[in-house]
């Protein structure tokens, strides 16, 4: 068998530290621009170590321009972030608080938005239809309240909704 020329020895070691060299650049800039993230599903919390509790939600749909919006999952879950070793091995931090998560059936139109924990507005999440709010400490039940928003008059309640 004839051994490998050293031009294409060089050139393959070469590739892969420029590939190696890549990839720990992007999981740098992911770790310097990300102060946290959020799963899009219970299973994807549970697999990332961060889940705490499902909850429920009171009523279980809610109305929406005619339209009946499904809270499909809802839980609670460690705020975390993506920690990388050599800036090649990802891992997960717990930062010390947590998030609310849900998700709905299909995404809330952008004329409306939910309102509630800490008065804060919801943070859209990793996918369609997933949103999120920074909450701490865990409690046994949040409110949360749907607003129309308007850019002339101030935003009109149209529904709430209690996870429990």
């Amino acid at each position: 068998m004839k051994p490998i020329p050293r031009p294409i020895v060089i050139l393959i070691v070469g590739l892969s530290m420029v590939a190696l060299l890549l990839k720990g650049f992007a999981n740098y800039l992911e770790q310097s621009y990300s102060s946290s993230y959020t799963s899009d599903s219970i299973q994807v919390s549970k697999d990332d170590g961060k889940f705490i509790k499902q909850l429920n939600a009171r009523p279980a749909a809610i109305q929406i321009e005619g339209k009946s919006v499904q809270f499909k999952e809802i839980w609670l879950e460690h705020r975390t972030q993506h920690v990388y070793i050599l800036f090649l091995f990802k891992t997960v931090k717990k930062l010390g608080n947590y998030h609310l998560c849900f998700r709905l059936d299909q995404p809330i139109p952008s004329s409306y938005e939910f309102k509630g924990v800490g008065n804060e507005y919801q943070f859209a999440g990793p996918a369609p239809g997933v949103y999120w709010y920074p909450v701490e400490p865990p409690i046994a039940a949040y409110q949360i309240d749907l607003y129309k928003t308007a850019n002339e008059m101030p935003n009109t309640k149209v529904g709430e909704v209690q996870f429990s």
